[in-house]
């Protein structure tokens, strides 16, 4: 198992929809343990992935 956390700052405005987009394509990922998508409170277009997958 590992993980993996990376920030991703997105197009000025279009936050709320990366968010969006990257919640729907990892529904079905095989070996995706956890996918966690966050906000980051002092910076309006950046988010916070964090990751686990089996191997």
């Amino acid at each position: 198992m590992y993980g993996l956390i990376g920030k991703i700052i997105a197009t000025h405005g279009k936050r709320d929809e990366l968010i969006t987009i990257l919640i729907e394509g990892t529904k079905n990922m095989p070996g995706c343990i956890s996918y966690i998508v966050a906000k980051d409170s002092s910076d309006a277009d950046a988010l916070w992935i964090s990751e686990v997958w089996e191997d």
